[in-house]
């Protein structure tokens, strides 16, 4: 079986296909909600707590995301860098002022 995620970043819309079918259609209404997945953009990186800002279209708050949750070898600035795009999933919610 194969999977693929397909994002169109200009209309905030996305697909997960299988075996050429869409299984699964997403449309971000704006709200950042446990359990949605966007397309991020690496805003800054912080060696020091191993953890990088990431910008997933909310234009007043920055995501979070740890090393140890990002795929692949090797410390935080072999696994990421500025502007690199990663697809990201929500798992907590943000609170107050922190995204």
């Amino acid at each position: 079986m194969s999977k693929k995620i397909i994002i169109a970043e200009k209309d905030s819309i996305g697909a997960l296909v299988e075996d050429n079918k869409v299984s699964e259609f997403f449309v971000s209404k704006g709200d950042v909600l446990l359990g949605d997945v966007y397309l991020s953009r690496v805003d800054n990186i912080l060696p020091s707590i191993e953890a990088a800002f990431v910008d997933v279209g909310m234009h007043d708050r920055m995501g979070f995301i740890h090393t140890d949750d990002i795929q692949g070898k090797g410390n935080l600035k072999d696994k990421v860098k500025p502007n690199q795009k990663l697809i990201v999933q929500v798992v907590k919610e943000p609170t107050g002022h922190k995204g």
